[in-house]
Parts: structure tokens; sequence; C-alpha cells
């Protein structure tokens, strides 16, 4: 579904490229969620357990600060 906004074909394209990629990411968060919440995660241990995969065994500290 395209913008009713009236500017320049270049602004127009922007912004529907822009609203575009907004629902993109809604979907995938809503798909992530329902994922999440099969498996009795929430999205922060989630985020922590991913840090954990690509970093291996650190400390909390660390964790913290790549979250």
């Amino acid at each position: 579904m395209a913008t009713n906004f009236k500017g320049k074909p270049r602004e127009v394209n922007a912004l529907n490229t822009y609203l575009k990629l907004i629902r993109a990411a809604d979907s995938t968060r809503t798909i992530l969620n329902t994922f999440l919440v099969e498996h009795g995660l929430t999205e922060n241990q989630f985020n922590v357990l991913d840090v954990l995969y690509n970093l291996g065994p650190i400390n909390q500290k660390i964790i913290g600060t790549k979250l």
C-alpha cells in the first residue's frame, strides 16, 4: 500500500521504501515473538543466548555491553 504523500518522486519513493521496511520489520518481530512464546523465552533471553552462541563463554559484564 503506497502513501498519498504528494512530493518529489524521490521523496515519495523514499517514504514508500521506509514504510515497507517498517512493515517487514513488524512482520518479522511478530513471527519471532510467536516462536519465543512457544519456547518459553523472552526477547531479552533470546538475545543473551544469541550473544553466547556467537561469542562463546563470557561473563555477565561483557554480555551487558554487547546487548
